[in-house]
């Protein structure tokens, strides 16, 4: 998946999403952050994936 979303235009494999710590609301079991998933880049390549691909395949 990782070189399939370098080919479709994504970040690099390996290369780390970075938030900004002033982001950070609350660290425990799981953390939570002051963003909208929406407003980064971390899903672009599932997005291109689904309008350009999966939104073709009839019934889908």
């Amino acid at each position: 998946m990782a070189r399939l979303a370098v080919k479709l235009g994504g970040k690099q494999h390996g290369e780390p999403h970075r938030i900004a710590w002033h982001k950070v609301k609350d660290i425990g079991i799981d953390i939570e952050f002051d963003i909208d998933v929406r407003e980064t880049s971390i899903f672009a390549w599932q997005d291109w994936l689904r309008d350009h691909v999966i939104e073709r395949i009839p019934g889908a």
